[in-house]
């Protein structure tokens, strides 16, 4: 939760534009609100978030882009711990 609230806070105090790439960034980063803005934009359509839609679809390129950028942000999320905790057990002495 003070994770939102510090990417808002930052959002507040840049222009228009920036504000909108710090916060499509905020949800990249944060697998929850990938899947929560991923599941909005699957159930809502393109209008699920109103002018702040239009910004991750700007930004996107679409909703392709939209749903191809969150689907590899989650992947990112599972797949690089499984990754990186199987190298370090196939080198620790069992």
């Amino acid at each position: 939760m003070l994770y939102d609230i510090a990417a808002l806070g930052l959002a507040t105090l840049l222009p228009s534009g920036a504000a909108s790439r710090v916060l499509i960034v905020a949800v990249l980063v944060n697998p929850v609100d990938a899947v929560r803005t991923g599941t909005l934009l699957g159930v809502g359509g393109t209008t699920a978030f109103g002018a702040a839609s239009l910004a991750l679809l700007r930004f996107t390129r679409g909703p392709g882009g939209a749903a191809v950028l969150l689907l590899s942000s989650v992947l990112l999320w599972v797949v690089l711990p499984a990754y990186l905790a199987t190298r370090r057990l196939a080198r620790a002495d069992l």
